[in-house]
């Protein structure tokens, strides 16, 4: 067991090298766990069909549509996170149907499938899309919100484990 003037003596010794590899190693965990946690809630509520859903993919690290940019100076650290894919922001944050118009495709299989060669016929070759609004289900928040002791907390516990490994 290490006593705190030893503790103290271990972080002095530290490289900036070091500290920047620390906090890069942090922050690399926060994101993950934050995209994870956000494909963990869209799965848990249903606003996903299945695990090749563009919206779920595009919150992986490295996948289409993905978003993440790191950026690290003197002053502070930045992680900015999220997708590019159009769908996840309108999940998100809702959206309105302001006029009724028709959207080309057939149903398969209980899923409609956007077609833009299909043609608004009695066969049904599409849906006519009414006016309305769909409430976005915040789920970025959400996810914020569901982190133990809040993303304070989280880099608490990633800091003690990143000094738990020079420590030792």
């Amino acid at each position: 067991m290490m006593d705190f003037s030893q503790f103290h003596h271990v972080l002095r010794r530290l490289s900036d090298k070091e500290i920047a590899k620390i906090e890069r190693n942090i922050m690399r965990r926060i994101g993950t766990i934050f995209l994870k946690e956000v494909r963990n809630y869209l799965k848990k509520n249903g606003l996903v069909s299945g695990r090749n859903s563009p919206t779920l993919q595009s919150f992986t690290r490295g996948k289409k549509g993905n978003i993440w940019r790191f950026d690290f100076d003197r002053n502070s650290i930045t992680l900015e996170l999220g997708s590019r894919y159009f769908v996840a922001r309108l999940l998100n944050d809702g959206y309105e149907i302001k006029e009724a118009h028709f959207v080309p495709g057939r149903f398969e299989g209980g899923r409609f499938v956007y077609d833009p060669t299909g043609k608004h016929t009695k066969s049904g070759e599409g849906i006519w899309m009414k006016p309305r609004t769909f409430i976005g289900k915040q789920y970025i928040d959400m996810t914020i919100e569901g982190f133990k002791g809040g993303v304070k907390g989280l880099i608490d516990e990633l800091l003690h484990k990143e000094l738990q490994k020079v420590v030792r």
